[in-house]
């Protein structure tokens, strides 16, 4: 397994992080994982 990749979104309000996290699984290898970060309030943590 590879590490995460990162994207900063943080400052950025939606819908700017979900348009990036789109883009970025685009271009994600097939067993890739993803770390957002966020702090706009419509972007939901989980």
């Amino acid at each position: 397994m590879s590490q995460p990749q990162t994207i900063d979104c943080r400052g950025l309000q939606c819908p700017e992080p979900i348009m990036r996290l789109a883009t970025a699984a685009r271009k994600l290898p097939g067993d890739g994982t993803l770390l957002v970060r966020a702090d706009d309030e419509a972007f939901p943590s989980t």
